[in-house]
């Protein structure tokens, strides 16, 4: 880049889309803002060729990036496997003494319908038949689902990730994100076999929500993924 930046950068930059103006953006130095600019789908017609063009009048070098994002009305219910096997599963956790001592202990049976307040266990599990670099795994939550950050602490510390033996091993990660939304784990390099990551979320708000598939793929080889099922989640009111 610094090779190619010489002199003073001094052009404006036109965008087409359809030979409809997208964008015009003027830019008269090399350290100057970026501009986004965002298009409605509309605009886009599915099966018809979309042509998108770029002018640039002036001098120095024009830098753009296009990305298409997109969300279906009707999410795909069957899980894709192209190179990663992905599942997931919700269950319910009791912190010791919850529910008094004569309660019995809550099994670790799959389920989605919780009452709101209770800690859910978050449990993902991928199996790959080959080595894989740079892997990420990456978990939606349904809206009525906080994630619980055990980090914080101003988070509950009594509740702990119950599974069977040999079933849990964190140990494949090295990052994990807890963000609002969504929990991502990833990985430099993995051998086959299966891998799973558990993580706890509390039942917060009430009602139907739509949990997103899991997914995993490889960083920078994308077309190297898996999904699992979307799930459907409703939590209630005690």
């Amino acid at each position: 880049l610094t090779k190619m930046e010489k002199g003073q950068a001094n052009f404006t930059l036109k965008g087409f889309l359809n030979d409809n103006l997208l964008i015009t953006a003027a830019f008269d130095s090399y350290s100057a803002k970026a501009v986004v600019k965002s298009q409605a789908m509309k605009l886009l017609r599915p099966g018809k060729t979309v042509v998108l063009k770029w002018l640039r009048t002036g001098t120095g070098p024009a830098y753009t990036t296009v990305r298409l994002s997109y969300y279906r009305k009707k999410p795909l219910a069957k899980p894709i496997q192209a190179g990663f096997t992905v599942g997931r599963k919700y269950t319910v956790l009791r912190a010791p003494g919850e529910g008094g001592d004569n309660e019995p202990p809550l099994k670790l049976v799959p389920q989605t319908t919780f009452q709101r307040g209770q800690v859910v266990q978050v449990t993902v599990t991928m199996t790959i038949t080959a080595p894989r670099h740079f892997v990420v795994l990456e978990d939606p939550l349904p809206a009525g689902l906080e994630p619980i950050n055990r980090r914080f602490k101003t988070s509950t510390q009594a509740y702990q990730p119950k599974v069977g033996a040999g079933y849990f091993d964190s140990r494949w990660m090295q990052h994990v994100e807890i963000r609002k939304r969504r929990v991502l784990a990833f990985a430099n390099y993995l051998r086959a076999g299966t891998y799973t990551f558990t993580y706890l979320a509390r039942a917060a708000v009430p009602g139907r929500f739509r949990a997103r598939a899991t997914r995993a793929f490889e960083m920078y080889a994308p077309e190297v993924w898996g999904r699992s099922r979307p799930l459907s989640v409703r939590i209630v009111t005690k």
